[in-house]
This record gives structure tokens, sequence and C-alpha cells, in this order.
């Protein structure tokens, strides 16, 4: 049976050195890779922008994977700390789960080597504000009580968005219901006024003239000269225009 050879992995910039060469011995120990090929396949695992930095290395570095390692070390932990404190000192909650942000932190702050009232100090700076305003009033000074509080706090902002999240047309029944119960119960009096008040005026045609203005788009009882005085005779019913077949 042919033997089945695992590949090697690949170096980021971003990524942690020391996790990094871990994960690329125990592969080269399973392919059983000698000094030199353990030398090239590490060459093969750098990226491009490291091309500059292993070029400048003297050939008895280059050859000794031992001596290879330890530079690449000294190289690239720096760069990767530099990275993991950018990181740690801006790092946000942005609407994460508690939870999850509360462990990236954590872990930031462990390879950084900080106290642990630190890693509290910059959990509480990056969490929503609603949740810090909480922890800041509480004066909070264990992790597993920010924890607590925050999830607190996110169930509570969850439950008044959901109570007061009315549909719009929900808001304008209730501001009917209410304007009724306001004007209190509704008379038959009430009733008819509406009806006259509602009784259309326009593009209602008839057959019959209007005996108070003499048109014939509404009925002579729904005409608003019915109380009009015309000027020719100055009695009440008509107007002028109308006066002659009065």
């Amino acid at each position: 049976m042919p033997k089945m050879e695992m590949q090697s992995v690949k170096f980021e910039l971003k990524q942690d050195p020391s996790f990094f060469l871990e994960k690329f011995i125990k592969i080269s120990q399973l392919n059983k890779w000698t000094e030199e090929q353990k030398c090239l396949q590490l060459c093969l695992a750098l990226p491009g922008e490291c091309e500059q930095w292993f070029m400048s290395l003297s050939e008895k570095v280059k050859d000794d994977f031992e001596l290879l390692t330890k530079t690449f070390l000294n190289r690239y932990s720096n760069n990767s700390r530099i990275l993991n404190y950018n990181k740690f000192i801006s790092s946000n909650q942005h609407g994460k789960e508690v939870n999850a942000y509360v462990e990236e932190i954590q872990g930031l702050g462990q390879k950084l080597g900080k106290t642990q009232q630190e890693i509290l100090d910059q959990i509480v700076h990056g969490l929503d504000e609603e949740i810090k305003r909480l922890v800041l009033l509480k004066d909070v000074q264990d992790v597993d009580e920010v924890v607590r509080l925050a999830k607190l706090a996110s169930t509570t902002n969850a439950t008044i968005n959901a109570t007061t999240s009315i549909p719009p047309q929900h808001n304008i029944e209730r501001q009917h219901d209410r304007h009724i119960r306001q004007q209190g119960p509704y008379t038959r009096d009430q009733h008819r006024r509406r009806q006259h008040t509602h009784r259309p005026r326009h593009n209602t045609r008839t057959t019959e003239e209007c005996q108070h203005c003499g048109m014939y788009n509404h009925a002579s009882f729904d005409c608003r000269h019915k109380g009009a005085r015309c000027y020719v005779c100055n009695k009440k019913g008509h107007i002028a225009r109308t006066h002659k077949s009065r």
C-alpha cells in the first residue's frame, strides 16, 4: 500500500507562530521528514511577505532546522504580539453574544500576559453601551458577574422592544377606540346629524330641477341654498336665479 503524506500547514502573518510550529512539527514527525526536508517544507509554508526575511538568513541557519525555528520565532513572535495587542485594545462587542465576546478578550489577554483586572477592564470597555452602563452602575469586579449582568440586560431590552413594537394599524385602532370612549354614548340625534353631514352633494344627478337654485345635480332637500334670501323679492328659500320660476 503506498504511503500517504500529510500536507504541510501554511503560515499567516496574523497567526500565532508558536501554534503554527507545533502543528508543523507534528506533521513532520508523521511524515518522517529529514532535517533537510523540514527546512525546505518550512520555507514553502511561509507566505510571500516572509520571502525577503528568509533570503537574508545565512546558509547555516537555513540548513539547521533548530536554528531556523528559533530565528523564525524571534522574528514573528513580536509581530504576532503586536497584532494581538491591537486586537485586544480595539475589540468591541458590537452585537456579539456576550460569552463569545468575553472568551475572545480572555484568550487575547492570556496570550499577552495581561492580569485579570486588565482583562476585566477591557471587557467592560468594549461592551455595548446599554450593557456597559448597567455594569458600571453595579461596580462589577468579576468576569462571571459581567456575563450575568450582560445577559440580564440583553433579555430585558429584548422584552421591552417586543412589547413596545406595536404595528401602526394597531395604534390607529387604539386611538380611535380611546376617542369614542371620551365622547360618551352615541345618541340617535348624533346618528341623524352624521347621516345628514355625510350625504353627498355632488355627482348626484336628478331629473327634477332644484326649487331653490335651479340646478339638476342634487335634490332640493339637499340644496345649500334652501335657506338663502332672494335679493329680488327678499324672500327666503330660493336665490335670484329661480325667482321667475317661482
